[in-house]
């Protein structure tokens, strides 16, 4: 009798277990959007009233902007060279070489400089945000900020997030135009493409609102690494070992929110591609349809004048229409 009782109660346990997982997922999830709303609300506040100290705008932007510039710099430099090896390997017996110079630099312009870039920098500043103000929570430090009347996020968030989205973009077109020279000259030594030949290759698939989608996602990435670090230091619990798994779960949510932002980025970026080669081939339709026309009014002009019916009586016919009329009509 036990076993069957154990066997019946078996599947509504798992499924109320289940529920109440999915419950305090939903619940956790909740208050964590509702800290990062509050907060963001809280520095446009202090960005508006200009209480965020200059100073540590500027001390901030010289450890997360000129001090990063070198480890950027190398990964983008890499990650190029990487791309054009790896791209010449795959393609060489199949396309013409200079399909190359259109691989390299779409990648490096809308994925991997923006996405490297950003990655880089959770490791090296989102990380040591969390780590600071997680520290600074456990030791009181905060609360000793609210108790001389100080406001810790004009002092500690404010001037971070705001270097961070200042810093982003600066770096992400430093890390793009590093990462095609170094896919160049990897290509030209290895694969004997010269630079001519390359931007030829660019030149073919580029894109005017290319950059504008790179530079968009750095701004959005430089905003979004340190609110989520700033937030989860802020509300960092026990002791050290808390420190340590704040700075752990940090570290990935902030990988998974930009992997996400940027599939959202490529996906709005194909959108408008896609648009605008509709709009491009309707375009081209409508110009082929006029070439059309006018051809054949041409066509039925020319055949009325030569007629032998207008030559015996002396008249001249009038054509179809005129060019100024067919495209007023159009």
């Amino acid at each position: 009798m036990s076993g069957q009782s154990t066997w019946a109660s078996g599947p509504s346990g798992f499924a109320n277990r289940f529920f109440a997982g999915v419950a305090r997922a939903a619940t956790h999830v909740g208050e964590h959007a509702g800290q990062l709303g509050l907060l963001v609300w809280h520095i446009g506040v202090s960005c508006v009233r200009l209480r965020v100290p200059r100073r540590d705008i500027m001390r901030q932007l010289y450890s997360i902007g000129i001090q990063s510039i070198l480890i950027v710099l190398v990964a983008a430099g890499l990650i190029g060279i990487v791309t054009s090896q790896q791209g010449g390997y795959q393609m060489q017996s199949q396309l013409p070489l200079y399909v190359m110079g259109s691989i390299v630099v779409e990648s490096v312009i809308l994925e991997m400089g923006p996405v490297l870039t950003a990655i880089v920098m959770i490791g090296r500043i989102g990380a040591r945000i969390t780590a600071e103000l997680g520290t600074m929570k456990v030791s009181e430090q905060i609360d000793a900020l609210y108790s001389v009347g100080r406001d810790p996020v004009e002092i500690l968030a404010a001037p971070r997030v705001l270097a961070m989205i200042i810093s982003m973009p600066l770096l992400v077109s430093m890390a793009n135009l590093v990462g095609i020279t170094t896919g160049m000259i990897s290509a030209q030594y290895t694969l004997g493409l010269g630079s001519e030949t390359f931007f030829y290759g660019a030149r073919l698939f580029w894109h005017s609102y290319d950059m504008f989608y790179s530079l968009m996602k750095a701004l959005v990435f430089g905003a979004a690494i340190p609110l989520i670090a700033v937030h989860m230091g802020l509300r960092t619990t026990g002791g050290a070992e808390g420190v340590g798994r704040t700075t752990t779960h940090s570290v990935v949510f902030m990988t998974l929110t930009i992997g996400r932002l940027s599939s959202i980025g490529t996906y709005s970026r194909r959108s408008t591609s896609r648009c605008s080669r509709v709009s491009r081939s309707r375009l081209r339709m409508a110009r082929w349809s006029l070439c059309s026309v006018l051809l054949e009014q041409g066509r039925a002009c020319s055949s009325r004048r030569r007629s032998p019916s207008s030559h015996r009586t002396g008249e001249t016919l009038p054509c179809a229409a005129s060019p100024s009329t067919s495209g007023a009509v159009t």
